[in-house]
């Protein structure tokens, strides 16, 4: 009676559910109701869940403890032909008066519930977000195994899915992008392109949407696809195969890809390594016509290396042995000399070429000795007071070098002269030694105004002038006023005049006064002007060097100085080059004070060619 009752219970509650499934039987296909009996309930309503059909639970008190969980038969009956949307009701023994927990794993919760009902046991949901759609309220798992035996009543946590849909995102404007960039624009956008392509007759429509199914601003979910049509282009004429024999892989592989073509490549074995890499033939001959897009077969040398042989240790051997060491191993062998400080080194070998232990091709790689050798030793020779230049060439000649510091200098003269080495003259150094050399240089004082003294005591004048740097030529002039006495009366360059104090000099006329007579007459001056000439003591010695003789000539002339003073110093030279009569040296040096009535020699050297005999 139980029985009974507890199945038309279910069978209210499925009909008030789903009213519509006794009409719609007859327009569903019928098929036969599975035999299950005698299979575990749990495993026969899973087989018939997998069928398609929709299995409920009965339970029936049974005293056979093998009929426990067992099916002991359907409702309908097996065999009956009844639509996959009606229920089968699956009728399993069970000894005692507890309930079953059904298998709604998978099921719609409200349906879960209902099979919960029907074995008198109730439902405790708990929610779990799930991004698939489909799984939206659907129990997807139960925390109470199914064929658990529970006290009528009892509560079974079911895990049910939750599915909540994400914000709608707006379709974008992608015609006339090319596909690339329009996908590009879509996933930006969260969604996604679904291309299908359509024929269009000009090349730069090729690649490119040309219209989107979806109207532009439409919400969508995030992830939809957005069908666009995309246009394809196919070129109507063929492509020739271009020559790309003896050409390496890369540069054939862009030829044809140039052309339109692809390369097919297969490998062949060659021994010369300048051949690997190399396209050695081509199966399809120069000219055909093809398809673009065809596969060009071409054959391409692929050079496999030999063995690789470490290079023995020959470091402090004498040469002689090591040479013979290397040359019964096979090796090709070179021997070269390098300088060593270390007596012991001399004759071994000091370094190899490549280093030991290098894994190299032994029939293609010759091994370098280096062999110690005591170094040449070649005397510093001496070149202070000579020009830069000079002092370079004979060090050169002398196979060493220069290494040049300078020195600031006063003199003009002393410009890119040697002042000093410091390594001595004689010194034995190795060649190529760098000598180390000071060279003057001289750097021209600037241009200041000249001041003014005229009316200034001589003494306090001189002072003033030297101070600044200024050189002084003094010039006498008589005066009958005894208070310009020593009283400078005239300057020559004028004041103010823009002059470099080291290289100008100043020439000061100064009053000297001359005292009257004894017995109160005037010193008589008719026999000697009042003013005569006025002599310098002495005058500065201007530049010749560089200069012709006869430019030296009149320079010096210019200066007062006598010609028959000049002495000139003649050196024959053989290189025509450096000759013409030019001045290469001068003494007094340009700037220094000459006397004026002096009968001193000033002497120049010059240089005359000489052809030699």
């Amino acid at each position: 009676m139980k029985t009974f009752r507890l199945i038309f219970v279910l069978l209210a509650v499925f009909l008030i559910a789903f009213p519509s499934l006794a009409g719609a039987q007859t327009a569903q296909q019928a098929e036969a109701v599975p035999n299950v009996t005698g299979m575990k309930a749990t495993e026969a309503q899973r087989m018939l869940i997998q069928q398609g059909w929709k299995a409920g639970m009965e339970y029936r008190t049974v005293s056979d403890p093998k009929q426990d969980g067992t099916v002991l038969g359907t409702k309908p009956p097996a065999g009956t032909r009844v639509s996959k949307q009606q229920v089968v009701i699956l009728v399993a023994g069970k000894l005692t008066d507890q309930s079953r927990v059904p298998n709604v794993t998978g099921m719609p919760l409200a349906e879960a519930q209902k099979a919960l009902v029907a074995n008198k046991l109730n439902a405790r949901v708990i929610r779990e977000n799930t991004a698939d759609p489909g799984k939206n309220q659907v129990v997807l798992k139960q925390l109470a195994a199914p064929g658990t035996s529970l006290a009528p009543g009892s509560t079974v946590p079911v895990v049910v899915g939750v599915h909540t849909a994400p914000a709608q995102v707006k379709v974008p404007y992608v015609t006339g992008k090319p596909l690339a960039e329009a996908q590009k624009i879509l996933i930006d956008n969260k969604l996604n392109a679904q291309v299908t392509h359509q024929p269009v007759a000009e090349s730069h429509r090729n690649g490119v949407v040309i219209g989107q199914k979806v109207a532009v601003g439409t919400p969508v979910s995030p992830g939809s696809m957005v069908p666009v049509v995309v246009g394809q282009y196919t070129p109507p004429a063929r492509v020739n195969v271009p020559n790309v024999t003896g050409k390496p892989l890369a540069d054939a592989q862009k030829i044809l890809v140039d052309n339109k073509l692809n390369a097919q490549v297969t490998h062949q074995p060659v021994v010369e390594p300048q051949r690997n890499g190399i396209v050695l033939g081509q199966k399809v001959a120069v000219g055909t016509p093809l398809a673009p897009g065809s596969m060009v077969p071409v054959v391409v040398g692929q050079y496999t290396p030999p063995a690789m042989t470490p290079v023995p240790s020959l470091m402090g051997m004498k040469a002689d042995a090591a040479r013979q060491n290397l040359e019964k191993q096979g090796w090709k062998v070179n021997v070269q000399e390098r300088p060593v400080t270390d007596a012991q080194q001399s004759g071994a070998v000091v370094q190899q070429s490549p280093p030991p232990g290098t894994k190299v091709q032994q029939k293609n790689q010759p091994v370098t000795l280096y062999v110690g050798k005591a170094p040449e030793r070649v005397p510093v020779p001496q070149v202070a007071g000579m020009k830069l230049q000079e002092a370079q060439a004979v060090l050169s000649k002398a196979r060493l070098n220069a290494q040049v510091s300078t020195q600031p200098v006063a003199e003009p003269q002393r410009n890119g002269v040697v002042l000093g080495m410091k390594v001595a003259a004689g010194t034995p150094v190795a060649p190529g030694t760098m000598v180390p050399l000071v060279v003057g240089e001289y750097k021209a004082p600037a241009a200041i105004p000249l001041p003014s003294v005229k009316g200034m005591k001589i003494d306090q004048a001189r002072q003033m002038l030297e101070q600044q740097g200024w050189k002084i030529e003094t010039l006498r002039m008589v005066q009958k006023d005894a208070s310009m006495n020593n009283i400078v009366l005239q300057q020559a360059p004028a004041a103010g005049t823009q002059s470099v104090p080291q290289q100008t000099t100043v020439r000061l006329t100064v009053g000297i006064y001359t005292p009257q007579t004894t017995g109160g007459q005037v010193h008589d001056n008719r026999q000697q002007p009042l003013n005569p000439p006025i002599v310098p003591d002495s005058v500065l010695m201007p530049d010749t060097v560089g200069k012709s003789l006869a430019d030296a000539r009149q320079a010096v002339g210019s200066r007062g100085l006598s010609a028959n003073r000049i002495v000139v110093h003649e050196r024959a030279v053989s290189d025509p080059k450096l000759a013409g009569g030019v001045v290469r040296s001068q003494k007094p040096a340009a700037g220094a004070s000459v006397p004026y009535k002096s009968s001193s020699p000033i002497e120049l050297w010059v240089d005359i060619y000489k052809k030699p005999s």
